[in-house]
């Protein structure tokens, strides 16, 4: 059984394809699987995958679109191994990335996982000087769920999961990651490589673009998140920031009640938290804060109810 499950959910990116998969291929750990499962690509990524000729890798097709997720999760089901490592099918990795998790996770046994640093590349490969971790924690091991409760800089191409217990959420499109490794925080620490071995690409394709159900996902999200800390009496900090950030989230969308409530949320989880009140005074003129803050956006709260909630409790 290999020791690294490498899962690459495809979708029409045939032009960046290959390139993944050929920074599997120059991994210097070489004890790994490769699964490549494509998602009803209209293009030809199903023929770049096939065209590369090693026993280790495995290429399907899904029978109807899984999303992201749906495809990550199949993968988890369909291959063994006792880590799992995702990699987009738009990005790529550096040589050592794999050898060097791997190291980290088996000095840690108690750790659920472990991520890198990464840069942010164009669609030719060139790195962009955007930082995309800002003050994110890169100590070995720490304590990451106080962050993780209102935000997630964590590349997820750059991920590798002690499988048990791994599992992502199917309904999500956009932030399966996100709550992937929550769930991992609960399990065991998060352990960083503070290096930059994964390079997650932009262009005009990506999955990632912030649009409208991206923003209506995120809506739901950042209510599970705050129904389970509350529950859960997590950080008392990072539960408010995630109030927060609901609360612009619901000005955007025209909704001022639901905007103060979130606010107010805020406020009772960490009274000392002042930019709840500026978030309560812009939920005053909801659709002016909409249209200075995400010109052009055409939608209101009926966009948003009536979605399944999610539940952290499992």
């Amino acid at each position: 059984m290999p020791r690294v499950a490498v899962i690459i959910p495809s979708y029409n990116h045939a032009r960046f394809l290959g390139a993944a998969i050929e920074s599997v291929l120059a991994q210097t750990c070489e004890d790994w699987t490769l699964l490549v499962l494509d998602d009803q690509s209209p293009d030809d990524s199903v023929e770049v995958a096939r065209s590369f000729e090693d026993q280790r890798i495995r290429v399907l097709t899904n029978d109807r679109n899984l999303g992201t997720y749906g495809s990550q999760q199949r993968g988890v089901e369909m291959t063994e191994g006792e880590f799992v490592a995702i990699l987009n099918s738009d990005d790529f990795w550096e040589p050592t990335k794999l050898a060097k998790q791997v190291a980290l996770l088996d000095r840690h046994p108690e750790a659920s996982g472990c991520f890198t640093l990464g840069w942010m590349a164009d669609a030719d490969g060139a790195i962009l000087e955007e930082d995309v971790h800002a003050d994110w924690p890169t100590a070995e091991v720490g304590d990451l769920l106080p962050h993780l409760l209102h935000e997630n800089r964590i590349l997820a191409s750059s991920v590798v999961f002690r499988r048990d217990g791994l599992a992502f959420e199917t309904s999500c499109r956009y932030s399966g990651d996100w709550l992937a490794l929550l769930a991992a925080c609960r399990r065991g620490p998060l352990v960083c490589v503070p290096e930059r071995l994964t390079y997650w690409r932009q262009h005009g394709h990506n999955s990632y673009v912030r649009r409208e159900p991206q923003l209506i996902e995120e809506i739901r999200v950042r209510e599970a998140i705050a129904a389970w800390a509350e529950s859960a009496k997590a950080d008392r900090a990072g539960t408010a920031r995630n109030l927060i950030n609901l609360s612009a989230l619901y000005v955007l969308f025209g909704d001022g009640s639901a905007a103060k409530r979130a606010a107010f949320r805020a406020l009772r989880t960490h009274p000392r938290w002042p930019l709840a009140w500026k978030r309560w005074l812009l939920a005053h003129s909801p659709r002016l804060a909409a249209r200075r803050l995400w010109p052009g956006l055409e939608c209101g709260p009926e966009r948003v109810y009536g979605l399944e909630p999610l539940d952290l409790h499992r």
